[in-house]
């Protein structure tokens, strides 16, 4: 009650690992973010002051792990705050009350810790993205995240899953808000000797 502080916030994806610091799933597209301030879980509005946009987020995890930043934030969440191109954004933070209902966008909890009242998660309209490769080794799906990186391409995840009980990790970039953002990708792609590429949506 009564926090609401200011400073910069980041963004985090895969690389922190697939479970939160409560134990639940991390799911990079779904609104959530980690603090090292707030009990978990807490429910917080975060409006980025460059842009003027603001969303309500879970905590569910622990960090950031920089100094000089007071929220990392999920993919997702940065994302609908206008801040994944820049990668940082100064934020202002302000915890909600208990009761204060969660993030559409937030799973049910099934840790031991007591939960805030929670809502299913719903569905996030269809995005494009271009995956590049599905790698059976993380350390490989890695190092091609880094090579895209690298080439200046922006929004590169790695997006885990299971395909007859065999663990893959996916190199994926997006979400393409246009067709004209995709062909400009694709473009690069192909200059860097990219081929295999295929367009997928989620």
């Amino acid at each position: 009650t009564g926090y609401a502080v200011r400073g910069m916030a980041s963004w985090y994806d895969w690389e922190s690992g697939s479970t939160t610091a409560m134990g639940t799933p991390f799911r990079p597209r779904a609104f959530s973010a980690a603090s090292s301030d707030l009990p978990l879980p807490t429910c917080a509005r975060v409006t980025n002051l460059s842009n003027g946009r603001s969303i309500v987020v879970l905590i569910n995890d622990r960090g950031p792990f920089v100094d000089g930043r007071i929220m990392d934030l999920s993919y997702g969440a940065a994302n609908a705050l206008g801040m994944t191109g820049q990668g940082t954004a100064p934020v202002q933070i302000v915890a909600l009350p208990p009761a204060a209902p969660p993030p559409a966008s937030t799973a049910g909890s099934t840790s031991t810790v007591p939960p805030l009242p929670m809502a299913p998660e719903m569905p996030a309209p269809s995005q494009s993205f271009l995956q590049t490769e599905a790698f059976s080794q993380v350390n490989n799906a890695t190092r091609e995240r880094d090579r895209l990186l690298k080439a200046g391409i922006h929004g590169v995840l790695i997006v885990p899953g299971l395909v007859k009980g065999r663990s893959y990790y996916k190199v994926q970039i997006g979400p393409l808000p246009d067709g004209i953002t995709a062909v400009k990708v694709i473009a690069e792609l192909k200059q860097m000797g990219f081929h295999g590429f295929y367009s997928v949506e989620q």
